[in-house]
């Protein structure tokens, strides 16, 4: 976690970037945007990662906490380069099938109306005012009429953030993720026994500790408000 972000994603360089931990974007304070709409300047994960690569950082390294969806891009991508292999089948050969989840994942389109999928908005009405309107919460100098791939159905089994779907087919560190109350009580219930399931170990006990560690800045865990 304390290693340099560079280490894992090598062309990640910069005077500040170079002081950026692994640490740092999962307790959301790396200095990264706090949110951008990446779909503007690319279609894809690798062109959204060369952006956010490119893009200066909002805050000094370590300032306070800023909550980052970017910071958060950043570390699926550390998961991919590390493993060697796309975040959703990483996690579902890793995680979600030694723990039997049959209904946790990315995307779980083709389901009709009739489906158990919750429908999540009516099109992308809060992202566009996102982008639109600079009181809303960001300031963007992206032209709100410059993207058209804004959709205009219902959601259902697409994820709503822009961002995780536009730039990242709906497979991303920061959103995208379906599942069931059944299959998240599973996953609660393994942080709760130290990583164990069933008396087979799935997550190592340091690492569960280590997330779960309220921090001495702001009370906060690796990657969990607490």
């Amino acid at each position: 976690l304390d290693e340099p972000v560079h280490t894992y994603l090598p062309d990640f360089r910069g005077p500040e970037k170079d002081r950026i931990t692994v640490r740092d974007p999962l307790t959301h304070r790396s200095g990264l945007f706090r949110w951008k709409p990446t779909y503007y300047h690319a279609s894809n994960p690798a062109g959204a990662y060369t952006y956010i690569r490119e893009l200066p950082l909002e805050f000094p390294v370590n300032e306070g906490r800023h909550y980052s969806d970017l910071g958060f891009m950043l570390a699926g991508y550390i998961v991919e380069r590390v493993t060697g292999n796309p975040l959703d089948q990483f996690l579902a050969s890793e995680l979600y099938a030694p723990l039997g989840l049959r209904h946790t994942g990315f995307i779980r389109r083709g389901q009709g109306p009739g489906a158990p999928v919750a429908a999540t908005s009516h099109g992308n009405p809060y992202e566009g005012r996102m982008v639109a309107d600079d009181s809303f919460g960001y300031v963007c100098d992206e032209n709100p009429a410059a993207f058209t791939g804004w959709r205009s159905h219902t959601l259902q089994g697409e994820v709503n953030d822009g961002n995780a779907w536009h730039a990242h087919g709906g497979v991303a560190g920061h959103a995208g993720l379906f599942s069931t109350a059944g299959d998240l009580n599973t996953l609660l219930q393994v942080l709760l026994d130290d990583g164990f399931h069933q008396g087979r170990s799935v997550v190592a006990r340091e690492v569960v500790g280590a997330f779960l560690t309220p921090d001495t800045v702001t009370g906060n865990g690796v990657g969990w408000a607490m």
